[in-house]
């Protein structure tokens, strides 16, 4: 239970992150996107 709390909390963490530096910067934020993180962190 513990470790999927702590993939939501990254996987949010993360949306979260990408639409604030999306306010900022659109070029950066489709690169960071554009990196498959959250796939990742699904499989695992």
């Amino acid at each position: 239970m513990t470790y999927t709390l702590i993939k939501v909390l990254i996987t949010s963490l993360l949306v979260v992150a990408i639409s604030e530096i999306a306010k900022r910067s659109s070029l950066m934020a489709g690169i960071l996107a554009s990196i498959p993180l959250v796939s990742v962190l699904g499989f695992i």
